[in-house]
């Protein structure tokens, strides 16, 4: 095993630690941190913790690359209590099953995972933005947040909260944002965090793919509460469900389109069925239930909009 300093990280450290190594090192605001590349060992780990709980996270080799984003694959765990630290370690660079299968439908081998652990930031406000717009490709910074952490955000379990965040604290968003895009030298898709008034970047990774979720689809509503109902999809069927949990991704290899009830466009469902090309309208609310299952439906992803097809 070697444990490298996250300023020191390089690509052998994966997408994500890659990228925030070079940011840190050109003064960005980025949570400290390091490496773990190879076996775990748990003495080697626990002499570079301090007291306070941290963030582990998957830092894939093709993790975050400008044609697969891995959203939401590997695993991410915030809040880890230094006891904890190096079996989190051992799991997050273990994979994931989710992430071998998205590998698989991109064409991408499985590859050892590298493991980053950071120092969490304890985030008043945290969430995602874009540095064009993903829906259609305009050059516009796109902002989404939420009171607390960001992944219950990323996870598209709750709506963007767009009263939680000052028009002053919009504008730094987006200027730190576009210093991103100008630092790598294309769009890019950054989560970040804010903390007693301080914006942190906590990822920044190519936007994989522009404009709306590949046009329309028609298919049946097959409605999907959990994974027992996974066996009722079938292909060219319309999944509507209240969130996408990351292990559903295999149901968008099959599936014509996707619509939610929570989430926003750019949360790991949104992404993932771009990544895909099947389109996705995310975030519908309430009105997601008129939908009964089997009824026939068109699901336009630039429009934004389900219509029901009558006979």
């Amino acid at each position: 095993m070697s444990i490298v300093a996250l300023a020191d990280a390089g690509p052998e450290c994966g997408g994500k630690a890659h990228a925030l190594g070079r940011l840190l090192r050109a003064g960005f605001p980025v949570p400290d941190g390091f490496v773990v590349v190879g076996p775990v060992d748990a003495g080697a780990i626990a002499s570079r913790l301090g007291d306070r709980p941290v963030a582990v996270r998957s830092s894939g080799l093709a993790e975050d690359s400008a044609g697969a984003s891995f959203a939401g694959q590997y695993d991410t765990m915030l809040n880890v209590p230094r006891d904890d630290v190096a079996a989190v370690v051992e799991r997050c660079a273990a994979g994931t099953e989710r992430a071998r299968d998205y590998g698989r439908h991109l064409g991408i081998a499985a590859r050892p995972v590298p493991v980053l652990v950071q120092e969490m930031v304890d985030a008043d406000t945290a969430g995602v933005l874009f540095t064009r717009d993903p829906r259609d490709g305009r050059d516009t910074v796109v902002i989404e947040a939420a009171r607390g952490l960001g992944d219950a955000l990323v996870s598209g379990r709750v709506q963007p909260d767009d009263d939680c965040l000052s028009p002053a604290e919009r504008e730094r968003l987006a200027a730190l944002g576009r210093r991103c895009a100008d630092f790598f030298g294309g769009p890019q898709d950054v989560e970040w965090a804010i903390a007693d008034g301080r914006a942190w970047v906590l990822q920044s990774r190519p936007i994989t793919t522009l404009g709306a979720s590949a046009g329309r689809a028609s298919g049946p509503v097959r409605i999907v509460r959990s994974v027992d109902d996974f066996g009722r999809v079938r292909r060219g069927d319309v999944l509507v469900c209240r969130t996408t949990d990351p292990a559903w991704t295999p149901l968008f290899r099959v599936v014509a389109a996707v619509v939610t009830e929570t989430g926003g466009v750019l949360c790991h469902a949104a992404i993932v069925a771009r990544e895909f090309g099947i389109p996705a309208v995310v975030g519908v609310g309430p009105s997601i239930r008129r939908f009964a299952d089997g009824t026939v439906v068109t699901v336009d992803g630039a429009a934004g909009t389900i219509t029901e097809e009558r006979a």
